[in-house]
């Protein structure tokens, strides 16, 4: 069984609305909880390491999410990203791993961590195969998926168990935590943290709203 060599297990582990309409309906279809969260922290998810960005280079919107891949409800989240992609031209999709449910979570995070410094522009498609799996996920079904990928295979463990993807770990534990982030996934949107699982139809209330009135809830 492939498995990177050092195990690090990090401290803390553990519809679209219609165009025109009222503002108080547009807040009323948003029901996942959230709360304002300073720009500082916001800030410093660009600055991660290795962090995925997918969908429009040039976005009016920018939605952040912080999954694991041992995440049942990540899994819905992966499908309702990819309609959002598909529908939303000028959106973002920024992924971060955020591996706090288990030790096997990290394992798995480790490879994606590596596969997205060498192959970036498919992790997306990495990410949906992961999520496509059934039961636990670990660093042999990650590396797995990956190796089908044209990659240098023992360049990928050694990267996985570099300390530059360590750092890359600890730093997005450090600041989900900081966030409030106790459960994934979460999300950011512009200055607001969403903690838990978002619905696809609340995700496209946040864009509707945003683009009507330039803040979450109108």
């Amino acid at each position: 069984m492939v498995q990177p060599s050092r195990r690090t297990i990090i401290q803390g582990l553990a519809g679209a609305l219609v165009a025109g309409g009222s503002a108080q309906a547009l807040a009323a279809a948003i029901t996942a909880p959230h709360n304002r969260v300073p720009s500082e922290l916001v800030n410093e998810i660009a600055l991660l390491p290795i962090r995925i960005a997918v969908g429009s280079a040039q976005p009016d919107i920018t939605i952040v999410e912080f999954f694991d891949y041992n995440c049942p409800w990540c899994r819905q989240s992966c499908r309702d990203a990819a309609a959002l992609l598909k529908s939303e031209q000028d959106l973002a999709y920024v992924l971060v791993n955020y591996p706090i449910l288990s030790e096997q979570s990290v394992e798995a995070a480790r490879i994606a961590l590596a596969f997205a410094e060498m192959r970036p522009a498919d992790y997306f498609e990495l990410h949906q195969r992961i999520f496509g799996l059934k039961g636990r996920i670990d660093a042999q079904r990650t590396f797995d998926i990956a190796a089908t990928f044209p990659l240098d295979k023992h360049e990928l463990l050694k990267r996985a168990d570099s300390e530059a993807v360590t750092n890359a770990l600890g730093q997005a534990v450090t600041l989900g935590s900081d966030l409030g982030f106790n459960a994934t996934p979460s999300y950011t949107v512009m200055t607001e943290a969403f903690h838990g699982f978002v619905p696809l139809a609340d995700k496209r209330a946040v864009i509707a709203n945003l683009r009507a009135c330039e803040a979450v809830t109108c």
